[in-house]
């Protein structure tokens, strides 16, 4: 058993295991509080009663006979040999201490009542029908803490000792059954044999996303074996983002488990053992039971590496066609502005002039419309040229060149 597969069937059987501990407790809890199971602190006062009873009786007999000696005698012993016994004493009814045994009198508190406590018991002894006297009798304090106010000590260690050994009895019985019932072990050799042969990866997950179930092909894929990846999250393998702004991978059986539909060709990106990151296509569909509702889904995936590359090769092919295609056509039009613009006026030149006025006035002789041309000219230029230089005679041209665009674009009534 792998670990991930030990891991996938110790949660279950813990939660199960957790669960029938919380019986037993209740169980032992609801058996104390109806005094079924024994009571320490009861069982002590019990015993403390029948002290008290079987002293009465010593006592009054003693009493009957005066015998202040044997009562003397019979306090010490009581205190030397019972360890749950502080003191005791025998007093009168005028509340003289006669007799005391382990320094009663300072140990005793006095009341106002003649009640015993579970402490500092009182008992009368009687001479014929009346009270000749009272042997007090102080008892080691119960030790009752704040958890043996509600649920006695023996309760508490019963409980303690119950819970661990049914724990550890619980956890092994359930993962043996858990072991049994592999779902990996019951399924039939030829078919386990066709799971294998299949060249996509198959990945048959639970209700929670765990692999129950993954063919040779996924395991290959990353790098492991099959018995290994049960008990996987499938969302814990090493996925990758397909594009850098995503925050996560897109995980597929999650939305089929959450909304039991389909999911088809789905991306993925896994890294292999090698550093290798696989491109895989996921398909998605629920498994459901007699009722409809999801208990699982079975993921398929095909490694679309190859074909990926190629897409992003022929992606790049054709983005640096479109970069030379502009740049082309950028180039195309400098040459063509060049070819048919004078270079100091950017005005069109003689041939380009003469081919788009013959194509207006061709157009004008065809559909009766008016045509007009202006020829313009720079009276004394050459005076320009020889008195201020060629350099001021270009900007005269400039400045001609300019106002005729002007008034080009003007619109006339």
């Amino acid at each position: 058993m792998g670990l991930h597969e030990l891991k996938g069937r110790l949660s279950p059987a813990i939660r199960i295991s957790f669960g029938l501990i919380l019986l037993i407790i209740s169980t032992l809890l609801a058996a104390d509080l109806f005094g079924i199971i024994p009571n320490e602190s009861k069982a002590t006062l019990d015993a403390r009663q029948k002290i008290s009873e079987a002293l009465a009786v010593h006592f009054t007999i003693l009493s009957t006979t005066n015998d202040m000696r044997k009562m003397n005698f019979s306090l010490k012993t009581l205190v030397e040999r019972d360890d749950d016994i502080v003191s005791a004493g025998l007093r009168t009814n005028e509340g003289q201490l006669v007799y005391e045994a382990g320094d009663h009198g300072q140990n005793w508190v006095r009341s106002d009542t003649s009640k015993s406590t579970t402490t500092q018991v009182i008992v009368p002894i009687f001479r014929g029908k009346k009270v000749w006297g009272t042997v007090e009798i102080l008892f080691q304090p119960l030790s009752q803490g704040i958890g043996q106010m509600i649920v006695s000590r023996s309760t508490l260690s019963l409980t303690l000792f119950v819970s661990i050994l049914g724990f550890i009895g619980f956890l092994i019985i359930i993962l043996r059954t858990l072991r049994q019932l592999d779902p990996s072990a019951v399924i039939p050799d030829r078919v386990n044999s066709a799971f294998n042969t299949l060249a996509e990866g198959v990945l048959i997950l639970d209700e929670k996303a765990q692999i129950v179930l993954a063919n040779t092909a996924f395991a290959e894929q990353v790098g492991q074996s099959p018995d290994s990846l049960i008990g996987y999250k499938a969302s814990e393998l090493n996925w990758r983002t397909i594009s850098e702004a995503d925050s996560e991978p897109n995980y597929p059986w999650l939305t089929t488990l959450e909304t039991n539909e389909s999911q088809i060709s789905v991306p993925l990106a896994l890294e292999t053992p090698s550093g290798d990151i696989r491109v895989l296509a996921a398909n998605c569909a629920p498994i459901s039971d007699n009722r409809g509702k999801t208990r699982g889904a079975l993921v398929t995936f095909d490694d679309v590496t190859e074909l990926e590359t190629k897409n992003n090769q022929l992606n790049e092919m054709v983005t640096t066609l479109e970069v030379s295609q502009a740049e082309v056509q950028k180039k195309n039009k400098e040459l063509h502005h060049l070819a048919t613009r004078d270079p100091l006026t950017g005005c069109l030149n003689r041939r380009a002039f003469n081919e788009k006025f013959e194509v207006l006035f061709n157009q004008a002789k065809k559909d009766g419309s008016e045509l007009s041309c202006i020829m313009a000219d720079i009276d004394h230029f050459k005076l320009v040229n020889d008195n201020y230089g060629h350099g001021v005679g270009d900007e005269v041209i400039i400045l001609l060149a300019e106002i005729l665009q002007v008034l080009s674009n003007m619109k006339w009534p």
